[in-house]
Formats: C-alpha cells, structure tokens, sequence
C-alpha cells in the first residue's frame, strides 16, 4: 500500500499531501501552492513562508 498520497486539483496540479504541505525548489525560489488553491493553511508553512521572507 501506499504510506502518503499527493492531493491535486482537477487540473492535475500538485497541492498537498495528505499529512501536509508541499515545498518545491525552482530556478532559486522555494515554492508553495498558494491557499487560494484549497488547501490547509499550515502552521509551520506559514512560518517558512515568514522566514523565508525574512532572510
């Protein structure tokens, strides 16, 4: 069986897992799906998204 499962939209777009948030790294960025995409608004995720901002 499988131990995590990807959540996607209808356009097969990655948005989370189903324990949580999903991070990427791309041309020098570290990227999340936004909220407005439908998924959960995490507690650490916003605290990266903070620091990362920061620094």
């Amino acid at each position: 069986g499988a131990g995590e499962a990807i959540l996607v939209d209808a356009n097969g777009n990655w948005l989370e897992t189903s324990t949580g948030n999903l991070w990427g790294w791309q041309n020098g960025c570290w990227w999340t799906p936004p909220l407005e995409a439908g998924i959960l608004p995490g507690v650490v995720r916003q605290q990266l998204i903070n620091w990362c901002q920061n620094h």
